[in-house]
């Protein structure tokens, strides 16, 4: 039975450093972007742009796409736990939305950090040429990303209640009305 109880200690400690880190990674993503530029968020194509071809762009992207699978693999040792005190389908629906957001979080950065700034380079470059379909690429890569992005905290946000309202039946606190 010790073994176990270490299989468990072990998965624990690896869920929670991985929340931290991938935590941590998100909460800080924004710095590189912020030490490189005067505005955020960008007011024009053209701060856009030169924000996009700055390193500080790539690097905050690198970071946000580096701490998903790492929010993932936390996420999933906490499912695995909670699963195993709590047959609950809320609990399912919780990490099936969060698992979901997690993914599209992924694509968001990814489009974001790699075809955006690809496409800024091909609008600077295109000054004498085609300009106005690489202002198109550009903002419908944009649109896209954020399209993403809005799905993902859309479906991260359901997540979070439905878990909350599990956590809270599951606690002492079901004394706080309706939620329990």
């Amino acid at each position: 039975m010790k073994i176990r109880s270490e299989k468990v200690t072990n998965q624990v400690k690896i869920g929670a450093i991985s929340l931290f880190i991938g935590a941590l990674l998100n909460l800080t993503r924004l710095f590189p972007i912020f030490l490189n530029n005067d505005t955020f968020p960008p007011k024009t194509t053209e701060v856009l742009t030169n924000m996009t071809l700055n390193d500080g762009w790539i690097m905050s992207h690198i970071m946000g796409f580096l701490s998903t699978p790492l929010v993932i693999i936390g996420i999933w040792v906490l499912y695995d736990i909670f699963k195993k005190r709590n047959r609950n389908t809320v609990v399912r629906y919780a990490f099936v939305f969060i698992m979901v957001g997690m993914i599209l979080y992924g694509i968001a950065v990814g489009v974001d950090g790699l075809l955006l700034p690809q496409a800024s380079s091909v609008l600077n470059d295109s000054i004498n040429g085609n300009y106005e379909m690489a202002l198109m690429i550009q903002n419908n890569v944009h649109a896209l990303a954020l399209m993403f992005g809005s799905l993902s905290l859309i479906a991260n946000l359901f997540g979070g209640i439905l878990l909350g309202i599990s956590f809270i039946r599951e606690t002492p606190f079901r004394s706080l009305g309706f939620i329990g």
